[in-house]
């Protein structure tokens, strides 16, 4: 087991290390505070200003614009982010999503091959696969779009300044129109106009003192 000396010493040579191979990044204005606890390949661009926080994962082709905040955690692959955007804790950027400026993409959400447009926010606990999603959108918290029926994929559309609620299911392919809002809770199968409430949910039932003890 390492001395106490021993494992200073392992962490000032990893800082040192990291440092170094970073330094064409933090020299451009880059900021990253603990160096020693991020990877980020060589081939990536990131633009000044940006702020990486520990433990991101940073591959592949990916671009990153200006004046980003990527929160602790994330896992970024062959992606674009542009300026502006805030990004995690713990998202998962896979290949091929495009994040336009002042974007925010929150915890535990993850990105595939899609497109989000300018000032939109999924905050939380989402799933976005093969979908382009407009400009000024809000994904509530556990929004999945439904890609996959088993034997192909399928796309997601959604307008500019739509609002989907938390807990909803957006079956593929499917359009939600400008302006739109889905309800909370609500499992969508058709196209939504612009402007439209869309509810797809049953309506709630109670059973009067089922549980109440005897």
């Amino acid at each position: 087991m390492l001395t106490k000396k021993a494992r200073q010493g392992f962490f000032v040579c990893a800082i040192i290390y990291y440092s170094m191979k970073y330094r064409h990044l933090i020299d451009a204005g880059v900021i990253i505070p603990h160096p020693e606890v991020v990877f980020i390949d060589d081939s990536v661009k990131i633009g000044n200003g940006t702020v990486i926080e520990p433990f991101n994962i940073i591959k592949g082709s990916t671009v990153i614009g200006q004046d980003v905040h990527l929160l602790a955690g994330n896992n970024i692959a062959d992606s674009e982010i542009g300026s502006g955007c805030r990004i995690g804790p713990y998202a998962h950027l896979r290949p091929g999503s495009i994040i336009s400026d002042n974007c925010r993409i929150g915890n535990f959400v993850e990105i595939k091959k899609s497109v989000i447009g300018a000032g939109s926010k999924i905050a939380h606990l989402t799933y976005v696969g093969d979908s382009e999603i407009g400009e000024n959108v809000n994904l509530g918290c556990g929004t999945v779009t439904v890609n996959y029926d088993g034997k192909q994929k399928h796309k997601t559309v959604i307008g500019n300044g739509a609002f989907v609620g938390s807990n909803v299911n957006l079956v593929a392919p499917i359009t939600i129109g400008k302006s739109a809002v889905v309800a909370a809770g609500s499992t969508v199968t058709e196209d939504v106009p612009d402007y439209a409430l869309a509810i797809a949910r049953e309506r709630q039932t109670n059973k009067e003192d089922r549980y109440r003890q005897h």
